[in-house]
């Protein structure tokens, strides 16, 4: 860990040099109209769709639910819908730049700036993983990950449409930068939250993201400087003395006669706007405290640069890290010069940040698929203008030629993702979509080496029609699962062994009962599980003491193995337990056979991936695997050949051997053969009874990329030592 006695320490000496952070606003002609014809004409089409819809209605009944009944999702999607519906609006009006979308824009703004608060309830507690308050309390408020988040889309829309606003009136700006200031600013500037870091605990996806829209939300406002003070006083007061032209001294036409504007108004003089501006010393303190956090949240990586909260929260870990060093970057005057200016801050960690933003390139199964450990989906989101920007920042071609790639094989509402409520993010969308377009193609650049991460005990691996990742490590990872010594399993770019991932996030998810939840218990992952002679389950257990221990990885041309000892993860576990997860590339592949001692001979070519474990104690040992297409016995092997069993289903497979002439010895069904679905075989070696489990996917986000049941096969072992072999 790093030392933070310097980060800690208090220097309120105001910086000089710091800027604003550059936007083209809708007066950008040149910016706007420069964009291609068919992107500017499918981004009005989604501000057209946004201006076709009513605004969501949100009731404090509707934040309530989570703490009467866990239900997240309610008040959630109204609340995010607002926010998708101004950003689609926003871009809309600044591609056309015809006051269309203007009216429902204003009425966006005003709706969220009527928001008690912008703190969803799920995160409305001070203090880590405390119970959350009910109400919000206004009078001090939580900056959580969208309050940083609502703060960015009004700071960058305001920013954006600053002229046209205020044609329409000041007042508008006026009201955006109040509450960005009592809302976010303020808390920053007054109150430690625990993502700010401190060296005393560990750090997440909050403190770059929420960091991130600090800074968004601090260096788009003009600065409170002596130019500003007095335009504003000119747009404000006629006369130096305020008490001059006062309704105490001077009737109200007397008053309208003198002021009155040639729109008829008449502001008072003896009680101006209060409009917020930062001055230099807010900003500097804000620009301290960013750095600081920074650095801490850099401290919970490694050098190799995993990610432990998965392929999905990259999005908002690494990627918010470059929103981070970007800003940092331009408001220092450097744009021209990565790893100079404010970022030279963090060159002692280059090449961790290096890997930081590659990561997501090797853990890239093909397609839109991911490898998902943890809280993460399969599906975690395509890649574009943040990625390619952020391999540009670290000099790394081959990200920039990943993002662009993938960016070009999307669709167009996977381009400008309509889902995502952060403006920013769509304008470095609209910066760069003509470089990522014509990004020269370097395929050479696409081949992903083989990726070892020691910091997490991941291991991905891969040929030409395989993909494998295993995983150590411990159960104390950023949205943990009890996952220690699990595996996920692609071929020809389909999921053939899988990690479930997450369900819709409720109350639950993060509280004290989390492991009650079933995708997060290790009997759901590909990972035994024991019982004693009284059938109570033993799972793994969370926390970082319930780890794989002994663990060694080799990697090569030909073979990658992962071995590891998993007692430690299973508390109370009467003996050993040594796994191994062994890949025999197709470089290796021939026309061989090997004989495994059972009585059917398997091809080489049939032994890409092995798993092998070996447990000496007494309780009942089951392993599980979870795959997605539905698993069919094709045969099970003895001393009488049972082919003509081929297709039987699983499930009934019990019934069926029972009646099968009396067969009842272990020995004689240690071999099953199991197809999975048109995807692969498995061969299943020391079990003496299978079944399956259907795993109905009733739950919206498992959903999303579960299309139907996934399934769950037990095999129960007759031998200490069992193999799993999958072709």
């Amino acid at each position: 860990m790093r030392s933070f006695e310097s980060l800690n320490s208090d220097n309120s000496e105001a910086l000089s040099g710091l800027g604003t952070l550059k936007l083209p606003d809708i007066s950008d002609r040149s910016f706007w109209e420069s964009l291609p014809a068919d992107y500017r004409e499918e981004r009005l089409k989604l501000a057209e769709d946004a201006a076709a819809k009513d605004w969501p209605e949100i009731l404090m009944s509707d934040y309530l639910r989570f703490s009467h009944d866990g239900n997240r999702t309610y008040f959630e999607d109204r609340f995010f819908t607002r926010r998708r519906m101004l950003t689609s609006l926003v871009m809309g009006e600044c591609i056309e730049a015809k006051g269309r979308f203007l009216r429902k824009i204003i009425d966006g703004i005003y709706l969220i700036l009527g928001e008690t608060t912008w703190c969803l309830p799920a995160h409305n507690s001070y203090i880590r993983d405390t119970r959350q308050f009910t109400i919000p309390d206004t009078s001090r408020p939580v900056l959580d990950l969208f309050s940083g988040e609502t703060a960015a889309i009004l700071s960058v829309a305001e920013a954006l449409l600053r002229p046209v606003l205020f044609d329409e009136s000041p007042f508008i700006s006026t009201a955006i930068d109040n509450a960005l200031h009592e809302r976010v600013i303020a808390p920053y500037l007054r109150f430690h939250f625990w993502w700010m870091g401190n060296g005393l605990e560990p750090m997440c996806n909050w403190t770059p993201w929420i960091t991130q829209n600090v800074l968004l939300t601090a260096f788009t406002r003009p600065v409170d400087t002596d130019s500003v003070r007095a335009t504003m006083k000119a747009v404000t007061s006629h006369a130096d003395d305020e008490t001059t032209f006062s309704n105490r001294r001077m009737s109200s036409v007397e008053i309208a006669e003198r002021l009155r504007d040639r729109n008829g108004r008449v502001e008072p003089p003896d009680w101006r706007t209060e409009h917020w501006h930062p001055c230099d010393d807010e900003l500097s303190k804000i620009y301290r405290s960013a750095v600081k956090s920074v650095h801490h949240f850099l401290s919970e990586y490694e050098e190799d640069g995993c990610c432990d909260e998965g392929a999905q929260y990259y999005s908002h870990a690494g990627l918010c890290l470059f929103g981070c060093l970007s800003i940092l970057n331009d408001i220092s005057h450097d744009t021209e010069k990565p790893w100079s200016g404010s970022i030279k801050e963090f060159a002692a960690d280059e090449t961790k940040i290096r890997n930081i933003a590659n990561f997501i390139s090797k853990v890239h199964v093909g397609e839109d698929y991911y490898i998902n450990f943890a809280d993460c989906s399969p599906h975690a989101g395509r890649r574009g203008a943040r990625e390619y920007l952020f391999g540009a920042l670290t000099h790394d071609d081959a990200l920039m030629n990943f993002a662009a790639e993938d960016y070009r094989s999307e669709s167009w509402t996977e381009r400008l993702n309509p889902s995502e409520e952060n403006l920013w993010y769509h304008l470095l969308n609209a910066r760069c979509h003509e470089r990522m377009m014509n990004q020269a193609s370097d395929i050479s650049a696409l081949v992903t080496p083989d990726a070892w991460f020691p910091s997490t005990g991941l291991m991905v691996t891969r040929d030409t029609h395989y993909v494998l990742a295993a995983k150590a490590g411990d159960n104390a990872d950023s949205h943990n699962h009890n996952d220690v010594g699990s595996f996920i399993l692609y071929k020809d770019n389909r999921p053939f062994i899988i990690d479930l991932g997450v369900g819709s996030y409720t109350q639950k998810t993060f509280s004290k009962d989390r492991y009650d939840i079933w995708t997060m218990q290790s009997r759901y992952h590909n990972l035994p599980s024991f019982y004693d002679t009284d059938g109570r389950l033993l799972m793994e257990h969370d926390g970082e003491e319930y780890r794989a221990t002994e663990v060694s990885c080799r990697m090569d041309e030909t073979h990658s193995i992962l071995s590891m000892e998993l007692q430690n993860a299973y508390p109370g576990l009467d003996g050993k337990l040594q796994r191994s997860v062994i890949f025999n590339k197709d470089s290796v592949l021939g026309d061989s056979t090997v004989d495994d001692g059972s009585c059917e001979e398997i091809s080489y070519e049939e032994k890409v991936v092995i798993i092998k474990d070996h447990y000496d104690g007494k309780l009942k040992f089951e392993e599980n695997i979870i795959t997605y297409e539905k698993p069919v016995l094709e045969d099970i092997c003895d001393e009488t050949s049972l082919s003509e069993r081929s297709g039987t289903d699983i499930s009934r497979t019990k019934a069926s051997r029972q009646a099968a002439d009396g067969i009842h010895d272990e020995i004689h069904r240690n071999q099953y053969i199991i197809k999975v679905g048109n995807t692969g075989k498995l061969h299943a070696f020391g079990f003496s009874e299978i079944t399956v489990e259907e795993l109905p996917i009733t739950d919206p986000r498992l959903g999303e990329t579960w299309k139907h049941s996934c399934y769950r096969i037990k095999l129960q072992a007759s031998e200490e030592d069992v193999s799993l072999i999958f072709s």
